[in-house]
């Protein structure tokens, strides 16, 4: 596997005017631009068996293929094209057209409209990290501008799996010659992200159905995925569904309209039930270092993904390293991270039928 990260590809970098670029520059993955031709890298890439893959959130965005270890240096030139800005009129329409669907898409998904609605009420819905990464309707000039700053190499990771270096290497010298370097300037940014502002809030979106969608979000840890991901497995250990992402850390749950009242009881007993114990944070330890391990183990897609993850927060990569990471994590850590989360403001994010959702004040009384 042969991926390319854009730490600063994610719409979290986004301006006010650039809403939805974001996610439309994901469908220009492998489109032709400066003179190469989008049917030849397409043809390229089936001749040899490769299979293309592209993603965007708010955090970065990744473009990339997986194929037999003798073709992946010749490929490379396919992604090559990816820092160009050039594209065809028709390809700049075809970019737009496929973000629309997906926003259309992501709008009749409750657990995506839940997450967007978390994210406005924790970050405030005026910041880039609090607007929606769903965003329809960009224009020609917004993607070319989030382009040109945000898909340069400066500051990009490029991780490979199964390859011949040397030969790799020379490939990647020769397919990237011309490629958009950006300033040194956005290279330093890309490993010192945009940070943004937890505030904490309210959102709901009332729709008419008999299932209301609730999630309960603290500011979280923001500089160590190892803690996150410890924190996130001690919540779960109570049974109930957790998450933990940059700066954001939580629990969620979804139930009949009528019982409402006892799905939020349970999301709040699992926050102050008092479980972090020394044994339960050993246990979620091991859970997350498993996690983070056996992701090492599960392909090369998989492989490239925690390779690129570990140099845009670390600035390297090793397997020892990874599971270091997590065992100098003490019990104290977790309990310090655990207690500051509770101590930020609360955010609310609800959806359904959210008649019986009381409002974000009473719910945050709860952990007074």
């Amino acid at each position: 596997t042969v991926s390319l990260t854009f730490p600063n590809g994610g719409s979290a970098s986004e301006s006010v005017s650039e809403g939805g670029s974001a996610l439309a520059n994901k469908a220009f993955a492998f489109k032709g631009a400066s003179g190469a031709s989008s049917l030849g890298i397409v043809r390229a890439i089936q001749n040899a068996g490769a299979t293309p893959f592209t993603s965007a959130s708010r955090h970065s965005a990744i473009v990339g293929y997986t194929c037999a270890r003798e073709k992946a240096a010749a490929l490379v030139g396919s992604l090559g094209t990816t820092t160009n800005s050039d594209y065809e009129p028709w390809d700049v329409a075809d970019a737009i057209a496929i973000a629309n669907v997906s926003v259309k898409e992501a709008n009749s998904s409750a657990e995506l409209l839940l997450t967007e609605q978390l994210y406005q009420a924790a970050f405030g819905e005026s910041s880039s990290m609090g607007r929606s990464y769903f965003t329809p309707n960009a224009t020609a000039a917004t993607l070319q501008s989030f382009r040109d700053k945000a898909y340069v190499m400066n500051g990009a990771i490029l991780a490979a799996t199964g390859v011949d270096h040397d030969i790799f290497v020379k490939h990647v010298e020769e397919s990237f010659e011309e490629a958009n370097p950006g300033s040194m300037s956005k290279a330093s940014a890309a490993y010192d992200p945009i940070q943004h502002t937890y505030i904490g809030g309210e959102a709901r979106l009332s729709s008419a159905t008999d299932r209301t969608c609730i999630a309960l979000g603290f500011e979280g840890p923001n500089d160590s995925h190892a803690l996150q991901s410890i924190l996130k497995h001690c919540i779960s250990l109570s049974g109930i569904s957790s998450f933990a992402v940059p700066g954001l850390a939580g629990v969620y749950g979804a139930a009949p309209a009528g019982e409402t009242m006892a799905l939020i009881d349970n999301l709040c007993a699992a926050l102050t039930s008092g479980s972090m114990t020394t044994e339960s944070i050993e246990k979620a330890k091991k859970l997350a270092k498993s996690e983070s391990l056996f992701a090492l183990d599960d392909g090369s897609k998989s492989l490239a993904e925690s390779m690129s993850l570990n140099v845009q927060t670390t600035g390297t990569f090793c397997a020892e390293s990874i599971a270091a990471s997590y065992d100098e994590i003490t019990a104290d850590d977790v309990n310090k991270a655990f207690d500051n989360m509770l101590k930020s403001n609360l955010t609310v994010a609800s959806l359904g039928n959210i008649s019986a959702v009381p409002y974000q004040g009473s719910i945050a009384s709860r952990f007074s």
